[in-house]
């Protein structure tokens, strides 16, 4: 009678614990497949965010540290794409007026050049 007792609780034990494995493994496929669809969503279905709609008018400007080379000058690309003004604040006032030249000749924006080395200042007044 006990070994009947003892096989009969290990069964349902053991069918328990299945089942509790059997959950978690669920939410796990489950969130798992909301975070792919939440990503695939966000970088190919959805559309290009104007940023020229929402903050833009009139005479607006973006100003961009670093614009005359990479992640710097694709911003000041798709910004003056939307029809934002630009100016770019970098080292070298030829390079920045070269990237100048061609934003402006390619989207008909107006630009301006800052001439600034954020390195080599250390204080406030300096900035002022």
């Amino acid at each position: 009678m006990q070994t009947h007792l003892q096989n009969f609780v290990a069964e349902k034990a053991g069918a328990v614990v299945l089942g509790v494995l059997a959950v978690f493994g669920a939410v796990s496929v489950l969130k798992w497949t909301y975070q792919a669809l939440t990503f695939f969503n966000r970088h190919v279905l959805r559309s290009t965010y104007n940023m020229f709609e929402r903050y833009g008018g009139k005479n607006s400007w973006v100003v961009v540290t670093g614009g005359s080379d990479g992640i710097g000058l694709e911003i000041c690309e798709q910004m003056a794409a939307q029809g934002f003004n630009i100016c770019i604040v970098g080292r070298t006032e030829s390079k920045v007026n070269e990237k100048l030249a061609m934003l402006k000749k390619k989207h008909n924006v107006q630009t301006r050049c800052v001439v600034f080395d954020f390195a080599e200042l250390c204080a406030i007044s300096d900035y002022k």
